[in-house]
């Protein structure tokens, strides 16, 4: 898990996926889907990157290496599709970051004595009511989008949320394997 929080936290530290929450928000058409992107990545910078934070002090982790590649594909995928992408295909990319999050934090919560797991805090923040409620309330408003959105713009969604969800996948498997960058060789 310390590989893990490392490997998060560089991803939060350029701060890419809070740029990316934030750019999707400022190009939406309506000002509620605005302002609720605009509040997930206000929430981003406030609990996320204090929760790792804490966690770098207490097993006292330096961010003193480069991102592992799939975590460095991600978050490049997030800002170019919030940035070139179109709107609604922009929300669907960022849905499965606050999807899987959710999925992992209540999978672990089911399992894990809490009292002894120094990753309790961790667990019950993305496991926790009000982390559910901003995973509903960016699945609804995924789900609006998509109403209004033409036949050729739910493809683009659905393209971008499944190649989303394997770069998710990917970036959880990466710290697990401690991925790193191959050797440059000329």
């Amino acid at each position: 898990m310390t590989i893990f929080v490392v490997d998060m936290s560089r991803q939060m530290s350029p701060s890419l996926s809070i740029v990316s929450l934030a750019i999707a928000g400022a190009r939406q058409a309506s000002v509620p889907h605005m302002q609720a992107f605009l509040d997930f990545a206000a929430g981003v910078t406030v609990v996320e990157r204090a929760l790792h934070e804490t966690y770098l002090r207490e097993f006292d982790a330096r961010l003193d290496v480069d991102k592992a590649p799939a975590c460095f594909a991600y978050t490049h995928f997030l800002v170019a599709t919030a940035t070139l992408g179109g709107q609604a295909e922009a929300i669907a990319a960022l849905l499965p970051c606050f999807w899987v999050y959710r999925e992992v934090g209540l999978g672990i919560y089911k399992q894990a004595d809490l009292a002894t797991n120094p990753y309790a805090r961790w667990v019950e923040t993305y496991a926790g009511e009000q982390f559910g409620d901003a995973v509903a309330k960016a699945i609804g408003v995924c789900e609006d989008v998509a109403k209004s959105a033409s036949e050729a713009e739910r493809e683009r969604m659905q393209h971008a949320f499944d190649r989303s969800t394997r770069l998710e996948w990917q970036f959880w498997d990466s710290a697990y394997r401690l991925e790193q960058w191959p050797p440059v060789t000329i």
